[in-house]
């Protein structure tokens, strides 16, 4: 990549107040919020199981269904397919297995394949976790 070109970048992305998902995140717990699902944006989660130095996962929404915590994870590009995760992701994942965490994985590019809009997604794998989690299935 020509020096420009990487300077250019490098400026827009210091310069950039939000995530490159957050219009994306804002449509899903909108469209959530709108069925009953208060699901909270970037929240700190502290659990000493988790693999990080600081014991920190800031997982992109979260909700708490009774005394169950459900996590939502957009997944772009840069976290892999669903098939291929990258390493980082996998251990992301890990870590809310090994904290007893629910975690939803909306991936973008498998919405995209699919023709399925990421809110409709989201909304039909909330339902489908609550409704394991009301049967006694975790």
């Amino acid at each position: 990549m020509p020096r420009g070109k990487k300077s250019f970048i490098h400026q827009a992305n210091k310069n950039r107040d939000r995530n490159s998902d957050a219009y994306k995140l804002d449509d899903v717990q909108q469209h959530l919020t709108q069925q009953g699902f208060n699901f909270i944006r970037e929240r700190e989660i502290h659990n000493t199981l988790f693999s990080t130095r600081n014991a920190i996962r800031v997982p992109d929404l979260s909700y708490w269904a009774g005394d169950k915590l459900i996590v939502i994870e957009l997944d772009g590009g840069i976290h892999g397919s669903l098939e291929m995760p990258t390493e980082k992701t996998m251990k992301r994942n890990a870590d809310y297995n090994r904290a007893g965490i629910i975690y939803i994985l909306l991936n973008e590019e498998q919405c995209k394949a699919e023709n399925l809009p990421v809110v409709d997604l989201a909304s039909y794998r909330v339902r489908e976790v609550l409704t394991k989690l009301e049967a006694g299935d975790n």
